[in-house]
């Protein structure tokens, strides 16, 4: 049976995630994850590759939020 996903997604800036941050060293990522509950967002590629495309983004003082739908 295929599995059932989503028909839109919304996506929000729940964590300050430099391009360079710590957490992404491995004993580092390892740890929060285990002691933290740490997951990495999903990024906008990967949800290109599950067959999303972006239809909306707002910005405001540093916040944002990002609609993505299921490409047919």
């Amino acid at each position: 049976m295929r599995e059932k996903r989503p028909d839109a997604v919304l996506i929000y800036d729940r964590l300050h995630e430099p391009r360079f941050n710590i957490a992404n060293v491995g004993f580092i990522r390892n740890f929060l994850t285990e002691y933290y509950g740490y997951a990495p967002q999903i990024t906008p590629g990967e949800l290109m590759s599950l067959g999303y495309i972006q239809v909306m983004r707002m910005e405001q003082r540093g916040q944002w939020i990002t609609v993505y739908l299921v490409r047919n």
